[in-house]
C-alpha cells in the first residue's frame, strides 16, 4: 500500500533500493531451505535497526542499544555502496517456478559428461548457507572476535523489504524500525555538503529526494512491521523516563542504560532553514505517512508515547 505520490516517489529511489522482488523471494526461499540444516550462527537473534533515511535517531539508538556490555552494533558498514542491497538482489527473481531450481546436479541422471550442464548451480540449501557465511564472516565473528555475545547493524536505506531477505538468513533476528517527523529530519540533514543513496549517482540533494526517501522508507515500515515481528518506534519517544525505552529492552532481551540518551555525541544544529516550498513538499510526500504515525503537519507539538 503506498501512502504517497508513487509517481514522484518511485522515480526519486534507484533501483538497487527499491526491492519490490525481495519479499516474495525471501519468503519462497524461507520455506524452500532450512537453517537448521547449517552450522550454529555465533548468534541466532542478531539486531538490525532499520532507519527512515538520515538524522532520525539512528546513532543515539544505535548507542543505547550498545550501552550494555554484550552488544555491538555496526553503523551503517559500507553505506552508500549498498552492500546488503545487492547480495538481497542477487536472489530477487528466484521463486518456485525458476528454472534455475532443476539446475542442480539432483536433476541429472547418468554423467554429467553426457548431459546438458551449460547451467549448473549447487541448489537453494547451499546458497542460504553461502548468504549467511557473509554475515557471520564480516559482522558476526568480529564482533565476538572483540568479546561481544551478540552483534547487529544500524540502516539508513534498507526497506522492510529488505528486512524479509535478513529474516530469511536470521529467523529469529530482532528488527527495531525508527522513524522521525521527516521535517525536522530534514532540517538537522539540511547543509552544503550532501549524501548520498547509492554512490556516485544519487545524491539526496533536494527536500523532495529527502521526503521521497523517507517515505518510502516509511511507508514499508508501516505495511511489514508486523509482519516481522519488528518494534515500530519514534525518535521523539526516545527519551529518559518514556515507557518505549522499556519495551525496547523487553523486546531485544538485552539491558539498556537510558542515561546514554542524556549525552549529545557529533550532532549539531543545522543553520539552514525549511523554505515554504520545502514544507509545501513534505506535507504532499509524507502527508497521509505523518497521520499514521501519529505526526502533525509540521513539527512542533508531537505528542510522545504514553505507558
Amino acid at each position: 500500500m503506498n501512502r504517497y505520490p508513487s509517481f514522484l516517489v518511485h522515480r526519486q529511489i534507484p533501483m538497487i533500493l527499491r526491492g519490490d522482488r525481495v519479499q516474495s523471494a525471501a519468503q519462497f526461499l524461507t520455506g524452500a531451505t532450512s537453517t537448521q540444516l547449517l552450522e550454529p550462527p555465533v548468534c541466532r537473534s542478531p539486531i538490525f535497526v532499520l532507519s527512515a533515511g538520515w538524522r532520525s535517531g539512528s546513532t543515539l539508538l544505535q548507542r543505547l542499544m550498545c550501552s550494555g556490555p554484550d552488544v555491538l552494533l555496526w553503523g551503517e558498514p559500507f553505506e552508500e555502496f549498498v552492500p546488503v542491497h545487492r547480495m538481497a538482489a542477487s536472489i530477487e527473481m528466484l521463486d518456485a517456478d525458476s528454472p534455475h531450481l532443476k539446475f542442480t546436479p539432483e536433476h541429472i541422471e547418468g554423467s554429467l559428461a553426457d548431459n546438458w550442464i551449460a547451467n549448473l548451480n549447487p541448489g537453494l540449501q547451499p546458497l542460504l548457507c553461502a548468504h549467511r557465511a557473509y554475515f557471520e564472516s564480516l559482522f558476526a565473528v568480529p564482533a565476538r572476535d572483540r568479546g561481544f555475545r551478540r552483534w547487529g547493524a544500524k540502516y539508513v536505506r534498507l526497506s522492510a523489504q529488505h528486512a524479509h531477505y535478513l529474516k530469511w538468513l536470521y529467523p529469529e533476528a530482532k528488527f527495531v524500525l525508527l522513524v522521525r517527523h521527516p521535517m525536522d529530519a530534514y532540517r538537522s540533514y539540511k547543509r552544503l555538503t550532501w549524501w548520498y543513496t547509492v554512490r556516485p549517482e544519487f545524491r539526496v540533494d533536494s527536500g523532495s529526494k529527502f521526503m521521497s526517501h523517507w517515505a518510502y522508507l516509511a511507508n514499508s515500515f508501516l505495511d511489514e512491521a508486523s509482519h516481522l515481528g519488528a518494534l515500530l518506534v519514534r525518535y521523539e519517544d526516545l527519551k529518559p523516563g518514556n515507557p518505549v525505552l522499556k519495551r525496547i529492552e523487553e523486546f531485544l532481551e538485552t539491558p539498556i542504560n537510558p542515561a546514554v540518551l542524556e549525552k549529545k555525541i557529533g550532532s549539531k544544529a543545522s543553520r539552514f532553514r525549511i523554505t515554504l516550498g520545502e514544507k509545501l513538499a513534505c506535507r504532499w510526500i509524507t502527508g497521509q505517512l505523518c497521520r499514521e504515525l501519529n505526526y502533525p503537519a509540521d513539527s512542533g507539538s508531537i505528542q510522545t508515547a504514553s505507558a
